[in-house]
């Protein structure tokens, strides 16, 4: 194994391990006993072999692999009678065909395809996530989300910003907009809009509306007004559209 794929190796077990610490902890606010995944033996040999399960079971805790259980250690959801592990499956393969069998046994149908991307070997939404790691290490799965797609910034340490690039991004990051958060765009124009997390300040509230404006569709060289809503509260900015030297400082 090269350097690079031992990097790619670690960093997505920790990822996953703080993944399901999160979950954890989730999992406490709301009464429930353990976690269960679809993650299956050796389907992915980097990040889900025996050791790597075992490894994150012991790190995050109660965690069940209902496909796989048969061939793992019994865990404590197993042990004290909570799941009957006789139920359970023996599944390990690299492919997803015992997964479709499966799924058209059970008539399910809505279900992702098999392959497709894996998001942490995109080097854009893995510098943002070293981003969020350092910054913001009690991060959220609203912040994964966030910072999924659109522009992101980081504008100060405890400040981070996204901006939409198209109508889908734009309605995806108002489902995701939380009440602390404040929500920006151009009055009178049409185009990006924006998010502001964490430590809102008013002179980063002005910086975030003059990078959102450049990336408007108004003049660049034409005062626009920014609305800034947090929660029931909106007011407007007037701005210039930042340089984009200025922007390119902050763009992650």
């Amino acid at each position: 194994m090269n350097n690079h794929s031992l990097a790619y190796v670690l960093y997505h077990n920790v990822f996953r391990i703080l993944m399901f610490k999160k979950a954890k902890d989730f999992m406490k606010k709301i009464g429930a006993s353990f976690i269960f995944t679809g993650e299956i033996q050796e389907q992915r040999p980097m990040s889900q072999h025996k050791h790597a399960l075992r490894l994150i079971e012991k790190e995050a805790g109660l965690v069940v692999r209902p496909l796989s259980a048969k061939l793992l250690p019994p865990t404590i959801p197993e042990l004290k009678g909570w799941v009957k592990r006789e139920q359970f499956l023996p599944v390990r393969e690299k492919s997803r065909k015992e997964q479709i069998s499966l799924a058209k046994r059970f008539n399910i149908k809505d279900y992702p395809c098999p392959a497709g991307g894996r998001l942490l070997k995109d080097p854009n939404f893995a510098k943002r996530l070293k981003d969020l790691l350092r910054y913001s290490p009690d991060f959220t799965l609203n912040d994964i989300e966030l910072i999924k797609s659109g522009r992101y910034f980081r504008l100060s340490p405890s400040t981070m910003m996204v901006i939409g690039r198209n109508k889908e991004e734009n309605e995806r990051f108002l489902q995701l907009v939380k009440g602390e958060d404040t929500y920006l765009y151009v009055d009178g124009y049409k185009g990006s809009v924006a998010i502001l997390r964490r430590e809102i300040r008013k002179q980063l509230v002005i910086l975030a509306a003059q990078i959102l404006a450049w990336y408007s569709e108004a003049p660049k060289t034409e005062n626009l007004k920014v609305v800034c809503k947090l929660g029931e509260n909106s007011s407007l900015i007037n701005v210039k559209p930042a340089e984009m030297s200025i922007i390119e400082k902050f763009l992650v």
